[in-house]
């Protein structure tokens, strides 16, 4: 099979973003805040601009390279991002956990962060589906960190980054990060087999991360619990542990926020070894009390 460039892969799919958000009327809403456009991750918008008419016509506005290939890398990256709009930054990550934010009128490059993943170690998952965004109500509007970009990525680091500058935010876990591979029953390994690939979903202020498990090397693997943690220090506020006989649940995939008669969710997809595949909903109105909502 003949490999991919993926750095022109990633170029393209930031172009088309861009094609599809730019210049709309201003009765339209031209921002896509969330993974998937809204909360619920409806990946819906309602600007008319671009239509079934006119969609085959459309020209390229600018290029934007991100200039990840996966050098030195131990198993080849994937490109699994999904942009946001947020506070008119285009914000997209790569597979190693580079985080950019371009101007999306213009695709020029406003700030880059490298993570400085450990490449040497060969990851059980190749892809980063994104970044998450947040406005600290309680933050002035000139401080730092009054709006927060996070990521998760391959070495189970969340990451809390300034949306203005992308250098990390210093009260968050240890210089901007912590670490969700704690106290999950951790298994010794020379590979990244416990990884965050999904942003988090957010909550007022708390963030909603799942996690990755390497598949089919023990049955004894670690905990794929989902956790919530404060969106300003990242203390851990709760945790959900699915029941299950054995092995543990791999809840990898993104997850929604819907608000569904009044009744606060948090929905996504988990993997099980005997259990395959089955989409959870947590009701977590009480935080001290989170329980499955329902499942299928």
């Amino acid at each position: 099979m003949k490999p991919v460039n993926t750095s022109s892969v990633q170029c393209i799919f930031a172009l088309f973003l861009l094609l599809a958000t730019a210049s709309a009327g201003a009765e339209e809403s031209t921002q896509w805040r969330h993974y998937g456009g809204d909360p619920g991750g409806g990946q819906y918008s309602n600007i008319k601009q671009i239509n079934a008419n006119n969609v085959g016509s459309l020209l390229p506005a600018w290029i934007l390279r991100t200039g990840e290939m996966s050098e030195h890398a131990a198993r080849p990256y994937g490109f699994q991002t999904n942009p946001i709009l947020f506070n008119d930054k285009l914000l997209l990550s790569t597979s190693s956990g580079i985080v950019i934010a371009a101007d999306p009128g213009t695709g020029r490059e406003l700030w880059r962060y490298n993570p400085e993943l450990d490449r040497s170690r060969r990851p059980a998952e190749i892809g980063n589906r994104g970044v998450s965004a947040w406005r600290d109500p309680l933050a002035a509007v000139d401080a730092v960190c009054a709006t927060r970009v996070y990521i998760g990525i391959l070495d189970s680091r969340l990451i809390a980054l300034d949306g203005n500058t992308g250098r990390p935010c210093d009260d968050f876990g240890d210089n901007g990060a912590i670490y969700l591979n704690q106290n999950v029953r951790l298994r010794e390994s020379d590979s990244l087999e416990y990884s965050i690939t999904s942003p988090p979903v957010i909550v007022g202020d708390t963030l909603i991360s799942g996690s990755s498990v390497g598949d089919n090397s023990a049955v004894d693997m670690e905990l794929g619990i989902v956790r919530g943690f404060d969106a300003r220090t990242g203390a851990l506020v709760w945790r959900y542990s699915p029941r299950f006989d054995t092995g543990a649940g791999n809840y990898r995939a993104t997850f929604s926020s819907p608000v569904v008669k009044g009744r606060y969710l948090v929905c996504g997809e988990g993997l099980h070894f005997t259990a395959n595949c089955r989409v959870i909903c947590l009701d977590i109105a009480d935080e001290a009390a989170v329980r499955l909502a329902w499942s299928y």
